[in-house]
């Protein structure tokens, strides 16, 4: 019995050394893979990020410091460059967000140079005016199309760079389903990122164009839209930097959604009671109108058309109550109603100030529904629309006394047009 065992053990041994050893090559192989696809990646030779990927997920090394100075880095983002140390006296402020606060259609994904007319371009040009005494720094963090798991990401690492102030606005991009903890690791895997571009075909624009996809489990998206919120508020307040909060702006008639982006509900022509009522709104009898849009099963639609017969009687209290359900139950990309609500409680409990920019516009708007000449589609804006947005932000600064003022500062606010002598660019198109 005994020299069987001694038999068998050097057998036993030489079949673990070969497992180990072709184990420590399995390892050492993917070890090698990732290095030198990192370093492809890196100098933008590939690119294993897909474009669905790029609403939830953060590239690698998208935030880098190079030589004194910090380097955003993210083909979705501005190629912004800022020093580490700070010169004396300055004020730093980072703005993170989604489409809204980047600047789009003025500013956009992957412009080195060029594009104006967004709220940090407002920003960067009034506050040395305000407040002359110091030098600022506007850094332009926003992403075309993320959702609030992004802009999460982003703050929490913009926030270790130290800045005075970070403005956060997101909620129009709430349709993404929230991704589970081994997802998102393994999504930091290059290898990993590298497969699933490979093996998972990119939908044609005809299937899905460049936006957050939309989810029908609303609550669970609402649930983690709030989760990610409270974990910015946290990640500033770990890092001793200053947040303000904004709503974002609501384009309450816009009822241009493609049914391609946001699927079938998003057709009002797909049920027969709203193609119906449509046409006897056109020949002016609403209250028959009013019949079938009471039957249709595109609740949301039919709110639309419901607040538009409201308009057309000249019940606008009625109609706003109506546009409210319309968005909070289709939005396409706008941020429903319900998320703006939730910043207000987060701004209240957490004693955190906030830019109300969806009061500011609809006080803009009058006795319309929606303020003239401000948007440009479902959610961004003209540069006047941007600007205006930019001023509620400003009258927070400084009601908030959040900019540190010397003797005699703020001074009084420029105008418009002065603005646009000082930054040229911000007077182009509209």
């Amino acid at each position: 019995m005994g020299s069987r065992s001694r038999r068998r053990s050097p057998r036993l041994s030489r079949t673990l050394r070969r497992l180990f050893f072709s184990l420590l090559m399995f390892v050492a192989f993917f070890a090698l893979l990732t290095r030198g696809l990192t370093a492809l990646e890196h100098r933008r030779l590939l690119n294993t990020q897909r474009i669905d990927d790029r609403v939830a997920y953060l590239p690698d090394h998208w935030l880098r410091e190079e030589r004194g100075f910090y380097h955003l880095d993210d083909g979705a983002m501005l190629h912004e460059v800022f020093p580490v140390q700070k010169k004396p006296g300055a004020f730093r402020l980072i703005v993170a967000g989604e489409s809204f606060m980047m600047g789009s259609p003025w500013v956009v994904q992957v412009m080195q140079e060029g594009g104006k007319g967004g709220i940090p371009d407002w920003l960067a040009a009034e506050l040395p005016v305000r407040f002359p005494s110091r030098p600022f720094g506007v850094i332009n963090a926003a992403v075309g199309s993320e959702s609030s798991f992004r802009v999460r990401r982003i703050a929490a690492k913009m926030a270790q760079t130290k800045p005075d102030l970070m403005i956060v606005a997101c909620g129009n991009n709430e349709g993404y389903v929230p991704q589970t903890r081994l997802n998102e690791a393994l999504h930091q895997w290059i290898v990993y990122r590298l497969l699933k571009k490979a093996l998972l075909p990119a939908p044609s624009l005809d299937e899905r164009a460049y936006f957050a996809p939309q989810d029908r489990d609303t609550q669970k998206i609402e649930n983690a839209y709030r989760v990610n919120l409270r974990a910015i508020v946290d990640a500033c307040r770990r890092n001793g930097v200053r947040l303000l909060l904004a709503t974002l702006p609501i384009h309450w008639d816009y009822a241009g959604a493609d049914p391609r982006v946001h699927g079938k509900s998003a057709d009002p022509t797909a049920d027969p009671n709203i193609v119906q009522a449509r046409r006897l709104i056109d020949q002016g009898d609403l209250s028959g109108a009013e019949r079938l849009l009471l039957q249709s099963a595109q609740q949301g639609y039919a709110a639309y058309y419901l607040a538009r017969i409201a308009e057309r009687r000249g019940d606008l209290e009625q109609a706003r109550r109506l546009y409210r359900v319309y968005v909070q139950l289709a939005p396409n990309n706008r941020t429903r109603p319900s998320y703006n609500e939730f910043l207000r409680q987060l701004a209240r409990e957490q004693n955190l100030p906030l830019a109300d920019l969806e009061a500011a516009a609809d006080r803009l708007a009058g006795r319309a529904i929606s303020p003239p000449g401000v948007w440009m589609d479902y959610c961004h804006m003209s540069k006047r629309g941007y600007y205006l947005m930019e001023q509620e932000i400003m009258r927070v600064l400084i009601e908030q006394r959040i900019v540190p003022a010397a003797p005699g500062e703020p001074q009084p606010a420029p105008t418009r047009e002065r603005l646009i002598e000082l930054t040229p660019k911000l007077g182009d198109n509209r």
